[in-house]
């Protein structure tokens, strides 16, 4: 069985497999080959540690990881488009031996940067400096490949310092309005106030321009009478990233966006990454997809999305903070809390500010490769030692409830018009971070007759468990 999540054409995939190698080369069968614009994995670091739902480490060594990590980047290859990109996210114990790897698969001309981010203040590391950043290698497919500049906000020190000047419009700095010469100048060299450019130099802006700043104020001019433009700190987007990212903290443990899954990346991280490697509704895939970071940012800035996983919690995980999606801004920090509605059962959001735009749930999809391991949910009254559904009919509405120990359940859904084989609920119940599970759902029919249900139960460790039935209401 499929799960289907929202309404409309599917922006994203999320696929369970025991092996990510397979589910890399079922999208080559489908026809994906040269299909997506942008490749972020962030596979195990190989530090030789083991989190329960995350493990790091390997057999036979790093010789072992480095088979994995070759075997998984020679079948991303092929997926990637002409005008693609590729970054991978490792840290000190492999990262050198996979640029060697990189370089031989995508070519040594087609290494971008090897972008260096600050996760943490100071470490301890006994007898040696402490290691505070990763290592993030970005290869272009070709040189085609697509870009798009991303800014920085100055930091308050750069400000203080270049933007001293005030005046009614705010911070602003005075940008000279003459330029290099190129060429004989061309329109750029004519009298202004009666003053011509420096020999060498022409002004900034043809003559038309200049009227229109003088029009508007915008010219302030030196004792020898050289205009400078009175350029604005609210029209400066900032200065260009650069590979030293030192402004995006990490997932620390008072962060709102934190999940409590290891390794868990920041949005910011994954955003300007997209940002400036996939283009508007291009296809991001993430072959290592962990607590979903990168399907949460693709939705975010609409693009479409791959995310792939071995770990059944991870993916459940991804599909909740989807879920959880509905009714938050498009970009920026997570600032608000999420609750269901009373009347009509969706995730909605409780902002902590009333200007937060309303974001759509973007269809997606959940899927399985390999045999599902889904447990049958039961229907009926009774005591159990797991969860089971009680099913109340009074006329045409139809009443379930969740019954049994519940304190693992991290999420349940209902399908009130099941079609087989793809489960599409239109009611989902998350566990919110304070509080407890809801344990009912209801539904009114406008016509009597068989309608069909499907139910779906997930724990904190990924585990499915689903029921199907069809009730004849009077």
């Amino acid at each position: 069985m499929q799960e289907r999540i929202g309404s409309g054409s599917a922006r994203g995939r999320l696929v369970l497999t025991p092996d990510n190698l397979e589910a890399l080369e079922s999208l080559l069968a489908e026809g994906l080959g040269g299909a997506v614009d942008l490749i972020y994995i962030d596979p195990p670091f190989m530090a030789g540690s083991d989190r329960g739902a995350y493990r790091d480490t390997w057999p036979g060594g790093l010789d072992g990881y480095l088979d994995m990590l070759y075997a998984r980047l020679l079948a991303l290859r092929p997926l990637l488009a002409t005008t693609g990109n590729l970054f991978v996210h490792l840290d000190w114990h492999a990262v050198h031996y996979a640029k060697v790897l990189l370089d031989e698969i995508l070519g040594a001309g087609n290494f971008r940067n090897e972008i260096v981010w600050r996760r943490a203040n100071a470490h301890s590391d006994p007898s040696r400096f402490g290691v505070i950043t990763d290592a993030i290698l970005f290869y272009g497919a070709s040189s085609r490949a697509y870009w798009s500049d991303v800014h920085v906000p100055h930091g308050p020190d750069y400000i203080a310092s270049h933007w001293r000047r005030t005046d009614a419009g705010g911070r602003y700095r005075l940008v000279p309005l003459d330029a290099p010469r190129h060429g004989d100048g061309g329109a750029l060299i004519y009298p202004w106030h009666g003053k011509l450019p420096a020999p060498s130099r022409t002004w900034a802006l043809q003559r038309e321009a200049m009227e229109a700043l003088e029009r508007e104020g915008r010219i302030v001019y030196t004792a020898a009478g050289t205009p400078n433009l009175k350029r604005y700190l609210s029209e400066s987007p900032g200065h260009r990233a650069q590979n030293l990212w030192d402004d995006i903290p990490p997932v620390n443990p008072m962060a709102t966006e934190r999940l409590g899954y290891p390794t868990q990346k920041p949005l910011a991280l994954l955003e300007r990454i997209i940002a400036a490697a996939c283009p508007p509704d291009g296809l991001v895939l993430d072959a290592f997809l962990g607590s979903g970071t990168t399907a949460e940012a693709a939705q975010r800035l609409g693009r479409r999305w791959i995310g792939i996983d071995s770990n059944p919690a991870a993916i459940q995980m991804t599909r909740r903070r989807l879920l959880a999606l509905a009714g938050q801004r498009a970009r920026g920090p997570v600032s608000a809390s999420y609750r269901e509605c009373d009347h009509c059962r969706q995730m909605i959001v409780r902002a902590r500010s009333p200007r937060l735009a309303a974001f759509p749930l973007h269809a997606f999809t959940v899927e399985q490769i390999g045999a599902p391991v889904i447990a049958a949910l039961r229907v009926g009254t009774g005591e159990g030692t797991s969860p089971h559904l009680e099913v109340t009919v009074e006329a045409r509405r139809v009443t379930l409830r969740l019954r049994g120990p519940l304190a693992g359940v991290m999420a349940w859904s209902v399908d009130w018009e099941f079609v087989p084989p793809t489960l599409a609920a239109s009611t989902h119940h998350i566990l919110p971070r304070r509080g407890v599970l809801a344990d009912h759902a209801e539904h009114c029919y406008e016509a009597a007759g068989p309608c069909s249900i499907a139910v779906q139960v997930v724990d904190t460790a990924g585990a499915v468990a689903r029921a199907d039935f069809t009730l004849e209401l009077a």
